[in-house]
Order: C-alpha cells, then sequence, then structure tokens
C-alpha cells in the first residue's frame, strides 16, 4: 500500500559560476548543450527527465551516471556537468559549492509515497514520520486508508 506525502520540484544544480545562471528563463535546449550527470539506479528510459527530452525531440546522452543526489552534486561541483534532482535533496548551507535553480516549468515534480505492509503492525514513530512530511496523514487518516484499502482487497 501507499500514501502520496508530498510533491518536490525538481532543480537543476551547477557549479557555482555556471553560465545558466545567468539565463532569465531556461529551456531544454539550454540544458542540452551541458553533459549530463543521470542517476544510474533508473534506466536512462524510465528517467522521467529524459522522457522530458526525448518529448521534445532533444537526444541527450548522460555523459555520467551516479550513485544518488549527492554524489551527482557533487560531480556537478567537480565540473562534471550538470544535474537533474529533487528539491528534497539540495541544501544551500551544506551544497555551498553548487547552485540550484526551480526547473519546474520544464519538469514535473517528484513525488514522496510511504510504501508499506498494511497487514503488519506500524510503530508510533511510523505514523509520526508520516505527519511530518504531511500533516494532514494523522494516525487516525492513515488506518482509515488502511481499512478502505483492506476492504477493497476482499
Amino acid at each position: 500500500m501507499s500514501l502520496p506525502l508530498v510533491t518536490v520540484p525538481r532543480m537543476l544544480v551547477v557549479p557555482r559560476s555556471h553560465p545558466l545562471l545567468k539565463r532569465k528563463t531556461l529551456v531544454l535546449e539550454d540544458l542540452a548543450r551541458y553533459p549530463l550527470i543521470a542517476p544510474n539506479v533508473m534506466a536512462e528510459e524510465s528517467w522521467g527527465v529524459m522522457r522530458v527530452f526525448r518529448a521534445s525531440g532533444i537526444d541527450v546522452h548522460p555523459a555520467i551516471y551516479a550513485m544518488d543526489a549527492s554524489v551527482m552534486k557533487r560531480y556537478v561541483e567537480e565540473g562534471g556537468g550538470i544535474a537533474i534532482v529533487s528539491g528534497l535533496s539540495v541544501d544551500p548551507k551544506r551544497d555551498r559549492g553548487i547552485r540550484a535553480l526551480d526547473v519546474s516549468h520544464l519538469f514535473e515534480p517528484s513525488l514522496i509515497t510511504a510504501m508499506f505492509d498494511p497487514l503488519r503492525f506500524m510503530r508510533g514513530y511510523e505514523y509520526e514520520f508520516i505527519e511530518l512530511l504531511t500533516p494532514s496523514w494523522t494516525r487516525s487518516r492513515i488506518e482509515h486508508a488502511v481499512r478502505q484499502f483492506l476492504d477493497k482487497q476482499g
């Protein structure tokens, strides 16, 4: 069972003095001019970012594949290219060697979901964690959603 928690905008991360920082409005063609750092945990074809480029007729092949957003940001900081990451992974205080630009006008936001087995006992801290991320998902509302899910399963 999954609960939709929050949508998070996509961010373009670039080195601190990158030319894209001077652009007033970014378009896909601007991004395609630079080496792209992509997550290696997803097939290139299934990564939503690549689908957006392809749907616009832009053929982009990642220059570097990285394990996760923290590694992608490090490659960006070292000048390996640009990357498109979830806004949750960017922290201006910690990520001093990069700059982040909102590209939600180009790419769909990431949807963060909580996945769990509805037949397994959930501990209090699990309910609290979900409610921290999305205050509207209270314990009683989650329990109600679980009952509805189980009723539909028969």
